[in-house]
């Protein structure tokens, strides 16, 4: 990446993106089971997206618009289809690890605003590495971060999960981190688009106590300096399959079913091909959602399973929802996931390895930040010190998370702050 100052674009030297080379071949690989709608192997090397979407019933298609719930082992899940064939998609949270369920420990990463503490992209893009193969491990598809949420409130509940205040730093990590996901055949997934910064509980988003369903009232100019740099990027650099609509409403209308971001920004201008989820239970609306660029239904169906497939009956445009459809199967063939070709799934021997290890701990060294070390205390001369005190609400134990989504619930390692001092002294 390179910068240029006197017009103060910044100007990316890449190759074609791998999204459209593909696309550019024209070729999906898919497998497909037999019936009245199916299509026989030796033709699926030529069948596109289009061919596949047209083979479907109405009822089939509006299955791939909304979730079925969730399981103790993932956070979402898009059904599959038996004829024609098209595999589920099983989606997980992961801003600090491939979040696995409280049954499959897994390595817990820093946050992510201690990762861009580091100012090290190249960390970033091996961090994406290994929880994208900690996410196939587990069978998963898609991994739902990073977050691009700026840090501008202090009380937000989900800073932790974000790059920080700098939409420059934060669109650099995005790149670097959605980009080695993307490349080791997992959907990424930035959130919340946008201007998702003051929310104070990130539970039912109708608790009386939430906000996170607030109005942003964004004047352009900040939209397009601010809160839109770091998913510009993370789509056209980083190659994001996937994005999460936020639960706010800006300027009025809410994220999930506003047509100037998720139309006229997102896919129009910006030529994002992948599918727009909504934040779970984010979506309020069946027609005015599907029309103005909401392709999935988080996470469960309740405007768009029988609501939309009346609304296709009634008032609204079966294109709508082939297009709705078609996004979501082009980020799985992009994966390998429709042909099957996604090497390391179910490999659980990448979980939690010495690698992985090493990476956390390395991250969370480099991103750690002394602001002031006055007489020079720090490093502590045990020899000089009898006692030592951690002062806290919690110095014996780990703190996982601060409400959002990101805590990993059954890591395979955690150090606490005492724990870690004292190992330290034993090394010295």
């Amino acid at each position: 990446m390179s910068e240029n100052h006197e017009s103060g674009e910044r100007t990316f030297n890449t190759s074609m993106k791998r999204r459209h080379f593909i696309q550019s071949l024209g070729i999906a690989t898919l497998g497909y089971g037999v019936g009245m709608n199916s299509v026989s192997a030796s033709e699926a090397s030529t069948t596109d997206i289009d061919s596949l979407v047209s083979s479907m019933s109405l009822k089939q298609k509006v299955s791939r618009t909304h979730g079925v719930g969730r399981t103790p082992e993932i956070a979402g899940r898009v059904t599959g289809l038996e004829s024609p064939t098209v595999p589920q998609l099983d989606l997980i949270n992961g801003p600090t690890g491939a979040a696995l369920g409280d049954n499959t420990s897994t390595t817990a990463f820093p946050h992510p605003i201690a990762l861009a503490s580091t100012f090290n992209p190249s960390l970033a893009q091996e961090m994406g590495k290994a929880i994208a193969r900690e996410t196939k491990a587990g069978e998963a598809d898609v991994l739902l971060g990073p977050s691009m949420d700026m840090f501008r409130v202090p009380f937000d509940s989900r800073n932790s999960e974000t790059y920080g205040e700098d939409p420059y730093l934060s669109s650099e990590m995005a790149v670097a981190y959605t980009s080695s996901v993307q490349a080791e055949n997992v959907i990424a997934t930035p959130k919340h688009f946008v201007a998702y910064n003051q929310t104070r509980t990130t539970g039912d988003a109708y608790d009386e106590s939430s906000i996170s369903e607030h109005n942003s009232v964004v004047d352009e100019r900040t939209l397009r300096e601010i809160y839109l740099p770091p998913f510009r990027h993370a789509v056209q650099d980083g190659n994001a399959g996937a994005l999460i609509a936020a639960y706010n409403r800006v300027n009025g209308v809410f994220s999930s079913e506003n047509r100037n971001l998720l139309r006229d920004i997102l896919k129009d201008e910006w030529g994002f091909d992948g599918f727009v989820l909504s934040d779970w239970g984010g979506t309020h609306s069946t027609v005015s959602a599907a029309r103005n660029g909401l392709d999935v239904e988080m996470p469960r169906a309740s405007y768009f399973g029988s609501s939309l497939q009346d609304a296709v009956d009634d008032t609204l445009d079966e294109a709508v929802v082939d297009e709705m459809v078609r996004r979501g199967l082009r980020s799985q063939r992009e994966i390998g996931s429709l042909s099957g070709d996604r090497e390391g799934v179910g490999d659980s021997s990448v979980i939690g390895n010495s690698d992985h290890i090493t990476l956390a701990q390395e991250i969370a060294e480099e991103g750690t930040v002394l602001l002031k070390n006055e007489d020079n205390v720090l490093p502590i001369d045990v020899s000089n010190v009898s006692s030592i005190g951690v002062i806290g609400p919690t110095p014996t134990e780990f703190k996982p998370g601060v409400g959002g989504s990101e805590t990993i619930s059954n890591p395979i390692r955690r150090v606490g702050p005492v724990d870690g001092q004292m190992r330290r002294l034993q090394t010295v």
